[in-house]
């Protein structure tokens, strides 16, 4: 994406980096479709989309417009890291924001249906990637502010 437009390694430097990751560390919050024909450079020059094809959503709309729960999503990224990489996953970040959190007592925000659906599939994709799948994952950790 940024081509020569950043410095490139010297073969010392390559041989030093190369390999030396022991594991992999994901943040993640949702997926989407990708098309290519976009404008924007930061984002790799690709559309993005939550609809289907067919029309239909990938998930649930949270309070914040880039995030739709798609626990399917969640366990092809943690496949296709595998497949690629070869290094456990460390699942460092993850999370929904509610349309309701906002204006609900904080009792109500913690029985949040929307939230107990995202978390519910994403910790059952997570627990189908490691099995069947095979997929190393060591640790998950859920978004809060706490």
């Amino acid at each position: 994406m940024l081509g020569d437009r950043l410095p490139g390694f010297t073969a010392e430097e390559l041989s030093v980096v190369r390999g030396s990751s022991s594991f992999f560390r994901l943040n993640t919050y949702t997926s989407e479709l990708v098309e290519e024909g976009g404008s924007d450079e930061l984002s790799g020059n690709v559309k993005t989309t939550f609809i289907r094809p067919d029309g239909s959503q990938l998930g649930t709309q949270a309070h914040v417009p880039w995030l739709q729960d798609c626990p399917s999503g969640f366990r092809a990224v943690l496949n296709y890291i595998w497949k690629t990489y070869s290094k456990p996953i460390f699942v460092t970040e993850n999370g929904f924001a509610a349309k309701s959190d906002m204006v609900l007592p904080f009792p109500d925000v913690l029985r949040n249906v929307d939230r107990v659906k995202y978390f519910r599939g994403y910790t059952a994709d997570l627990a189908a990637a490691i099995k069947p799948d095979g997929v190393p994952v060591k640790s998950y950790f859920a978004w809060s502010l706490l």
